[in-house]
């Protein structure tokens, strides 16, 4: 047994449940025996059987889904845990897509709801866009998105009852069930039941989304998403927007405020769809932003596999990393006016600051009680809130001089310099 204090990226954490469970499984798997079906038919049984529904509105998911089960067994490497955790995972997005296609079904008027000049802020992880979405969610007129209703946003939830909802002790024993899974997690990403959350979620229920990469090696399907046609991500896009009218339906505020580094990939497609839509990109020297993608990668897949190769993953996030940025700075030539850039220096010098130029720019209305509300979040969460999480290029196989060649055009592009090493 490894002590805690020896655990790496390549040794990750196993509670002895997680150990007792892959040693069972693995006997009945010698035997013939696979408790966990991955497959298309027998996840949507489960979905149907489980929300006591039965109609997809649009079937359009299903080809996406498959793409993302093949990919599991070719390439996912998932242990008899992780096999689990997938097939519980892809259920719950299928339960979440019949129950909210049913309310839309039984109330109509949900897609009547307008979503007003939503706030969206993007770009790597660790570039600043965590610290810069929780001050833009202080604003009193703005509306962030909760990790409860992320995670589950049917029923819609309503204003009376939002505090008090039964799905934020759902969320709180899911978070702390992710912690046990994965210790290392709360230092690279920290998740709070009843706090804001990334957007990721929502893009999830098309099965259409960069995010399910967290979930194992699924290069197959990566490609795939990678040269789907237009019209397929705007559609995605279009149902994202669907979920915000739902849960602003019974929850209004004058805008959203919502993050995610997914939307790197599909810009172009999230402003189509939701024309009015303000986009902030965060940036930062790569060489901070790269090893961090690889470390939350190693961090979630490393629940779900025992086998993996940090070298092939670095190498893989680079090119991820790349794509997204390659693609949003594509995306932008056609929407000149819809992006405000945010460099990572720049916010941490003076976040109020920031925001007070992002507001400027797009014309939404400040407050002296956002500014107390900030100046109060900034003060209760310092940097040292949780312990500092260890990593580098060297441990993924990567070199500076492969980020200078893969991000030069990028950084030369938004003016991105490198950062010095502290002292």
């Amino acid at each position: 047994m490894v002590a805690e204090s020896e655990r790496t990226f390549e040794r990750p954490h196993r509670p002895l449940f997680v150990r007792l469970y892959n040693l069972l499984v693995g006997c009945l798997e010698v035997c013939g025996i696979r408790p966990s079906q991955l497959t298309e038919a027998s996840i949507l049984e489960a979905a149907r059987r489980q929300a006591k529904l039965s109609d997809f509105s649009d079937e359009r998911f299903r080809d996406p889904l498959r793409r993302i089960i093949d990919a599991c067994h070719q390439t996912g490497r998932l242990s008899p845990f992780g096999r689990l955790m997938a097939r519980r995972r892809l259920i719950e997005i299928a339960v979440n897509r019949l129950k909210i296609d049913e309310d839309i079904r039984r109330h109509p008027e949900i897609l009547d709801v307008q979503i007003h000049r939503p706030l969206l802020v993007t770009g790597l992880p660790r570039t600043g866009t965590t610290l810069l979405y929780n001050l833009l969610a202080q604003d009193p007129a703005g509306r962030p998105l909760l990790f409860w209703e992320a995670t589950w946003p049917s029923p819609p939830p309503d204003r009376a009852t939002r505090d008090t909802d039964p799905r934020i002790k759902q969320a709180r024993s899911l978070v702390k069930m992710a912690y046990r899974l994965a210790p290392q997690l709360p230092s690279v990403h920290e998740l709070q039941p009843n706090g804001p959350e990334e957007c990721l979620s929502l893009t999830l229920h098309s099965f259409v989304s960069p995010a399910f990469s967290m979930l194992a090696d699924v290069s197959s399907y990566e490609e795939w998403l990678r040269d789907l046609d237009f019209e397929s991500k705007v559609a995605a896009y279009e149902y994202y927007r669907r979920q915000l009218q739902l849960l602003q339906w019974r929850c209004w505020a004058d805008h959203w405020v919502l993050k995610s580094p997914v939307h790197l990939a599909g810009l172009d497609a999230l402003l189509t769809a939701i024309p009015d839509a303000c986009v902030v990109q965060a940036h930062r020297d790569p060489a901070k932003a790269v090893p961090s993608v690889c470390s939350l990668f190693a961090i979630t897949r490393g629940m779900a596999t025992d086998k993996l190769d940090l070298h092939a993953l670095g190498a893989r996030a680079v090119e991820i990393c790349a794509d997204l940025l390659d693609r949003a700075t594509s995306a932008r030539e056609s929407f000149p006016d819809r992006v405000f850039d945010v460099h990572y220096p720049d916010l941490v010098r003076d976040p109020i600051q920031t925001v007070h130029r992002i507001y400027e720019r797009f014309g939404y209305e400040r407050s002296d009680r956002m500014d107390a509300a900030m100046a109060t979040w900034l003060a209760d969460n310092g940097q040292n809130k949780h312990p500092a999480h260890r990593y580098d290029l060297a441990q993924f196989g990567l070199a500076p001089t492969t980020i200078n060649e893969m991000f030069g055009p990028y950084c030369e592009r938004f003016g991105v310099a490198p950062e010095l090493p502290r002292r």
